[in-house]
This record gives C-alpha cells, structure tokens and sequence, in this order.
C-alpha cells in the first residue's frame, strides 16, 4: 500500500512538473516568437518585434509583406498554435497605422502570383477575427486623400478564398469627396449596411472621381473585390456648398432607402426611394422619386426666386412663376429637368402686351462646365392672338454672362386689330424670331404679307409690313369703293 501510494506521488509530481514547464513555455514571449519566426520563415511577412504572451495579448511593430510596412503597431490576443493549422485565429486586436497603400500592394501580388499560377485567388490561412478596433493612416485613392479614418468590429471571418464574414462593422473617416459613417454587417462577401451618413459631400470631387473609375477597363476575372455587392438600407447625404457657372448650390439634403451598389460596374448604384431637398441662389428645389444606374429620377417642385429675373433681366413676371411642377434627372455628368405648367401674364410689363398660357412643356438641360438650353413647346394667346403656338431654344452662356433665344411663332384668330388686317392681310399669320436681354427681332409672314416686327426692351413694338406682290384686293380694304374697283389690286410698303 506505502509503495502504491509513493508511486502515484512520483507520478503527480511528474504531472506537476511538466504542467508548469508547459505554461512557462506557451507565456513566454521568446515561445510565441520561436514560433511566428518558423511559421512565417516561409512567406514574405516580416516583423520588428513581438512581444507579450498569450494571456497579455502580444504587442507586434511594423508587420510587413515584401518590406512593405502593413502597420506601425498592433496589440493581438491570438492562439499562434493554430498557425501550424494554416489558421489565423485572433480574439481581440487593436492596430494604429495601417496602411492601406500596402495592404492593397499585398493583395494586388497575391493576385498577380495567382494569375501567373494559373489557379483561383486564395489565401494560405483562414482568418478569424474578433473585437476589432483599427487606426488607419491618411490614404490616397484616385486623388481623393482620406483620414481620421477608424474601423471598429465585433468579428470578421476570412475563408482561403476570400470570403468574408462580419457581424457588426463601423467605420468612419473624413476625407476631400465626403465625411462618412456608417454600420452594418458582412455576410458571405456583401456588404449589408443599416445606416450610412455622408456629411460635406463634395460634387466636383466625386465627379472627378467616377470619370477616373468609368475610363477604367472592367474587373478582369480572378480580380480581387472586397464586397460582390453592397446593400444600404438608409443613407443620409448633406451637399458641400458648390458653385457652377453663376449657379451657386448652398446646400441640400438627400435621403436613400433600400439601395444596390455593383461592385462589378464601376459600383453603379440604385435606390428605390429618394428625398431629395436643395437651395441654391437662383431658388430651392423639393423632388421624391428614386435612383436607377446611378442616375436621379425624380418629381416634384421647383420654387424660384426673383434674383434669377434680375440676374439675366429675364422679362418674367416672377409671381406667377414662383413654383413649377417638374421632373429631375441628375447623373455625374449633368442635369436635366422637364416642366408642365400653365399661367397668365408671362410677362413682367405693365403695357398692352402680354402672353397667357394655356399649356407649356420645357425641357431644360445643363452639362457641367457648359451653356444651360432650354426648349419650350408653348400654347396660349397673347394680346393680339387668342390662339398662339411657340417653339423656343434659349441659351444661357455663363461664360460670356448672357441669354439668347430664338424659335418659331405662329398666330390665329388676331384682335384688336381692323378686321381686314386680322382677317384678310394677317391670315396664317407666322414669325421666326431672335432676342436677347435687349429685345427681340423677328421676320413675318402671311398669305399676303411679309415684314419685320422689333420689340425694344419689351416695352415700345414696331412693325413694318409689306404685300408679299401686287395681290391686295382693293375691295377688302375699302368695303365701301365702287363695284368696279373692288377687284382691283395692289401693292402694300
């Protein structure tokens, strides 16, 4: 019995003995570099120091691929054990100084060594990750510089063939195109977002930015893309103030619901719902529609101001001009808008001409950098004609700070003028014209007639009519002549 019990003490101290030789050796930080030195031997990862144990959390400098640094310092509670299972696994990791630029350079040779292989993109270890919080230094992308750039996230998992997973993600920077906020999850490689707040959104950059992206060739197949989709259930966008011409933008607001974002397409996008609000210093705009390849659709109102009429001394009485139901197409690269409207007394005068309209439809269109054109489809009646037809081009040149247009004019059932003028001389009554903040010119044309009409500073007219040839009747110009010189013609200068 003595020597049973003497012999089960040997081997408890034994048991003892190595259970503490063991704990020294995976505490001890000279074990975790041993082992990250043979596992890594291999690859093109390099490191200054590692430091710490696996209870404290190891402290790593300067990790880098192929001499390039990843990041300046990271503090990781890992298992390095499961490196020799070509696994990664990180409980908790805390990185300041990462480098974007490098880890793109990584993934880009990876890529490259992929390809010259001739087998499909993937990893030799599978990552997991989880509590993350990451300081990423200032990142040049296509010009744009991006910082105060941080990412936090609960766990992201990374399979050998790059598939990613997360359950929480946040992510924050500011940057010269937009300051941005957001949360969401990744599930099997797309981006799942609740909530996205882009603040200061620059217009000009972001052009700049997605002419860069459209000129460049599509993803070639085996291309690394993080995210194969990116899905936005609520964005809310305010706009950086931004001038265009004489066109000053002084803010708008924009708000996204249930979005699509193609990483594949240039990362085209598409929302459903949209709520679009906007000031500017020529009036305020108010739509609703929604986002179809990358392009706004929407409907609603515009509500000009009477700075715009004094800018360009456009003759137009403003009241009645005040809110004009509209649609609204903007992309990247322009603006378009179409209007329907009706009203009475166009014109800002207080004379005895003026022009109501029945129906309108103007089509107004505005590539950036270049000349505003409107074109117009108008029926009405004005002073002299209860039934008028207008087809009209106006262009405003914000370069040379002017507005000229010109069109075509037809006009029937003339008053207030002599019944042999209106119903004789003047039938089929038609005008080709031009003008500009001056006035407006224009040739005329009847069944009988032809001439000029000038309209100065659209207050005094002037006509000068003349017979096309020696057609006049004599008759329906003096009712009361003699039978036998009603037959008569003659020539009118």
């Amino acid at each position: 019995m003595i020597r049973l019990f003497y012999s089960f003490m040997v081997v408890l101290e034994v048991a003892l003995m190595l259970a503490v030789l063991l704990l020294f050796i995976i505490t001890d930080s000279r074990t975790v570099t041993f082992l990250a030195k043979q596992t890594l031997s291999s690859t093109k990862f390099t490191y200054k120091s590692i430091r710490g144990n696996l209870f404290e959390g190891l402290k790593v400098e300067e990790l880098a691929y192929n001499n390039h640094k990843l990041f300046t310092k990271a503090t990781i509670h890992w298992n390095p054990i499961s490196l020799l299972y070509h696994k990664i696994s990180v409980t908790r990791v805390e990185v300041d100084g990462l480098e974007l630029d490098s880890i793109g350079g990584m993934v880009k040779e990876l890529e490259t060594d992929t390809n010259n292989s001739g087998s499909e993109f993937s990893l030799d270890y599978t990552l997991s990750l989880s509590n993350i919080h990451i300081d990423i230094n200032p990142y040049l992308f296509k010009g744009i510089k991006l910082s105060s750039f941080v990412l936090d996230s609960t766990g992201v998992d990374i399979d050998k063939n790059l598939t990613i997973d997360s359950e929480g993600l946040k992510l924050a920077f500011d940057s010269d195109i937009v300051n941005l906020k957001l949360k969401g999850k990744i599930k099997k490689s797309r981006l799942l977002l609740d909530n996205v707040y882009l603040k200061k959104i620059s217009s000009i950059a972001i052009t700049k930015l997605v002419q860069r992206l459209s000129i460049e060739k599509k993803s070639k197949k085996g291309n690394f893309i993080p995210f194969k989709e990116i899905k936005i259930k609520y964005l809310l966008g305010t706009l950086k103030p931004v001038t265009y011409g004489n066109i000053v933008i002084q803010g708008a607001t924009i708000r996204l619901y249930s979005g699509v974002i193609d990483s594949f397409k240039s990362y085209e996008y598409r929302f459903k719902k949209l709520k679009l609000k906007g000031q500017t210093n020529f009036g305020n705009i108010d739509y609703k529609g929604n986002i179809k390849k990358s392009t706004i659709h929407a409907k609603g109102d515009i509500k000009l101001k009477k700075y715009l009429y004094k800018k360009y001394n456009l003759p137009l009485n403003y009241r009645v001009l005040k809110r004009l139901p509209s649609s609204l197409k903007l992309s990247h690269n322009g603006v378009w808008v179409e209007i329907d409207h009706r009203l009475k007394k166009l014109l800002f005068a207080n004379n005895y001409f003026n022009i109501d309209i029945t129906k309108a439809h103007h089509k107004i269109s505005y590539i950036y950098g270049k000349n505003l054109e409107i074109e117009s489809r108008v029926d009405g009646s004005n002073s002299y004609a209860k039934k008028m037809k207008l087809d009209v081009k106006t262009v405003v040149d914000f370069k040379r700070v002017q507005t000229i247009y010109d069109g075509n004019l037809t006009l029937d059932e003339l008053q207030q003028l002599p019944n042999v003028v209106s119903n004789y001389l003047l039938t089929n009554l038609k005008c080709k014209f031009r003008g500009d903040i001056k006035g407006l010119k224009a040739k005329v044309t009847s069944n009988l007639i032809k001439g000029d009409l000038e309209l100065k500073n659209y207050q005094s007219l002037k006509v000068n009519l003349a017979s096309k040839k020696r057609n006049i009747l004599l008759g329906k110009l003096i009712s009361s002549i003699d039978k036998s010189y009603q037959n008569e013609t003659l020539d009118l200068n």
